[in-house]
Parts: structure tokens; C-alpha cells; sequence
């Protein structure tokens, strides 16, 4: 499993994913964008997507560890990407719904 990135910089830093998910879509109020600063609260349908042109979008979580000074740092829920959502898939808001 490939859950460690090295630094070619420096051998003795690296990072570890320790969990990696992906989110239902949702909207970000706030305007955090990709970095994580905002706070992603509301669902939000492919129809509004539509709507607004934007993209139907999951983000994809990661939880990582990496050393800081003599001690390893943790961090949970740090967004990582943002996966297209096919619709209809088991991540999208119209799944398990019916055509009308």
C-alpha cells in the first residue's frame, strides 16, 4: 500500500496518509476554495450546479502525519482534491431516487 511520501529534499521528512475518503458534495459558504479554510456545510444538487455553472464535485479527505520538530503531527479531514461525481453513482444526492 502506498501511504508514505518522501522528501527528496529531505530523507528524514515524510508523510503518511493514514485515511483517505471522499465526501458527498457539498457547498462551501465561505469561500475556503481547495485549501481547506472554508467550511464545507451544505449539501448541494447537481440542478444547482447546473444553474450556477459550476462543477458537481466530492471532495476527497485525507488524515495525515508527519514529524515537526521531535514530535509527529496530526491532522484530520485535510482536503486533498475534488472528484467529479457522476450522477446517480452512491455519492451523488440523486442516488437511490427515482427518475421523477
Amino acid at each position: 500500500m502506498n501511504n508514505r511520501v518522501t522528501s527528496d529534499v529531505g530523507p528524514k521528512f515524510s508523510l503518511v496518509y493514514t485515511n483517505i475518503y471522499v465526501g458527498m458534495p457539498e457547498r462551501d459558504d465561505h469561500g475556503g476554495g481547495g485549501g481547506g479554510g472554508g467550511a464545507w456545510d451544505r449539501p448541494i444538487t447537481p440542478q444547482e450546479c447546473r444553474l450556477r455553472d459550476m462543477t458537481y464535485f466530492a471532495p476527497v479527505f485525507v488524515d495525515i502525519e508527519y514529524p515537526q520538530g521531535s514530535k509527529r503531527t496530526k491532522r484530520a479531514r485535510v482536503m486533498l482534491a475534488r472528484l467529479p461525481t457522476m450522477l446517480r453513482s452512491n455519492r451523488c444526492m440523486l442516488s437511490g431516487k427515482s427518475e421523477a
